[in-house]
């Protein structure tokens, strides 16, 4: 399983942001669309359990991931198992198949930027979801390297908040 630690910073101004990362080095490795579906069964409750079962295409590639324990005590680590996948839609009608129900479906877009082994990434929720500001994300091997690139990005650790998708729904969405 891969371990990462992640945190998001709320109501950002990306392109500010962004030319900070340019300076720094950062590259941008992705921008596009990414529709990701979440997934659960009746008789397993994944999302009681902390689990989350999700499908997701980015661009031309499609993974199925699960992350275990997601936000562990809410300290933003995240474990995950997350495999290539040839065709989206065949393993959305898999998954159906094999009696998983699409629990919640996003769209949004991201702009992603690599600096050394970090991951920033911008994300901007579509459709019945666009009320949520767009957010940022720090990925990184461990919580010191998060709050130092937050840092780095003009923010303090207290802004760095482990919250999941649902958490800020249920924030922004009324």
């Amino acid at each position: 399983m891969q371990e990462r630690t992640e945190f998001k910073i709320l109501e950002v101004d990306r392109q500010w942001i962004a030319g900070v990362l340019a300076k720094s080095g950062a590259k941008l490795i992705f921008e596009g669309e990414i529709v990701t579906t979440y997934f659960d069964k009746p008789s397993e409750n994944l999302v009681r359990s902390g689990r989350r079962l999700r499908l997701r295409k980015k661009a031309d590639v499609a993974t199925l991931s699960l992350r275990d324990k997601y936000l562990e005590s809410l300290k933003g680590f995240v474990h995950e198992v997350e495999v290539e996948v040839s065709n989206y839609d065949e393993m959305l009608k898999m998954l159906k198949t094999l009696g998983y129900q699409e629990f919640k479906v996003f769209s949004k877009y991201r702009y992603d930027y690599e600096v050394d082994d970090v991951v920033v990434s911008f994300d901007k929720y579509q459709g019945d979801y666009d009320k949520i500001p767009e957010f940022m994300t720090i990925e990184a091997d461990d919580e010191d390297e998060v709050y130092e690139w937050a840092e780095r990005l003009g923010y303090a650790k207290k802004d760095c908040v482990a919250i999941s998708i649902i958490d800020l729904i249920n924030k922004y969405h009324k």
